[in-house]
């Protein structure tokens, strides 16, 4: 996260987060003003709501559900592409998973 005045004495830093492929929240007063999105190929090939949404999800910051909202695409498309780019659309640990099978069954 990056405050609005840090972009002016931390721009190396926000450089750095772009070239990385990293999504960087601006806040102003310690709330969200902006995201700075990185121009990447993925971009260009995505789309800005597809790749945004999924950097967001990917980055654990919106639940899978809105991520599919904000790509304006239905939940089944949208877990098809991040299943394309590996991205796991349930991340439950081994004993999460004993857990809730166990309420199932």
């Amino acid at each position: 996260m990056f405050g609005i005045r840090d972009l002016r004495e931390r721009s190396g830093d926000f450089s750095r987060t772009a070239e990385a492929g990293q999504l960087a929240v601006i806040t102003k007063r310690d709330t969200p003003l902006m995201v700075g999105v990185p121009f990447t190929q993925e971009l260009l090939e995505q789309g800005v709501a597809v790749n945004l949404a999924v950097q967001l999800y990917k980055n654990q910051a919106i639940t899978l559900a809105k991520a599919a909202r904000i790509a304006n695409k239905p939940l089944a498309e949208f877990i098809q592409i991040i299943g394309l780019m590996g991205i796991e659309a349930v991340d439950y640990s081994p004993d999460e998973l004993d857990s809730d099978l166990d309420i199932l069954g």
